[in-house]
């Protein structure tokens, strides 16, 4: 018996690549579904204040307010905006940098988020050349309320 070749016709061709698709989604790994770290969060920063923020359920950090006290000054500030939240199927992870005065001015906080778990998130907070206060760096945790 000989072995005749011939092209496949387009029916073929489409019945072929649909079982190739078939085949694929059948055995692709799944992807694990995105935890859900959305709710309101409020904690304690290493110098005894109070943060608070909300993580909203399309995964974005909104709505910052973070209490300071270094180098004889002490106050509270909002910072505005909504910072991604990168989730695998573990962990979750942001970062806000706020600059009250514009991208050149000299003041800068920056907020470092980490959520281990769907119910706790620690992370840093850095004051960077804050009025004349100065410098000063800080550890917080929270727990979604």
């Amino acid at each position: 018996m000989r072995w005749i070749q011939r092209p496949l016709t387009r029916l073929e061709w489409q019945f072929a690549a649909g079982m190739a698709i078939l085949i694929w989604c059948a055995c692709a790994p799944s992807r694990p579904t995105p935890l859900d770290f959305s709710g309101n969060w409020s904690g304690t920063t290493s110098q005894g204040r109070a943060i608070g923020f909300t993580v909203t359920p399309d995964l974005r950090v909104t709505g910052v307010t973070v209490e300071y006290a270094f180098g004889g000054c002490s106050a509270t500030v909002d910072i505005p905006g909504a910072a991604p939240l990168f989730n695998t199927s573990a962990t979750a992870d942001a970062v806000i940098s706020y600059v009250p005065s514009g991208l050149n001015g000299p003041n800068r906080i920056v907020v470092n988020f980490l959520f281990p778990s769907i119910t706790n998130a620690n992370g840093t907070i850095q004051f960077i050349n804050v009025s004349t206060c100065g410098n000063a760096n800080a550890t917080w945790t929270a727990t979604k309320r």
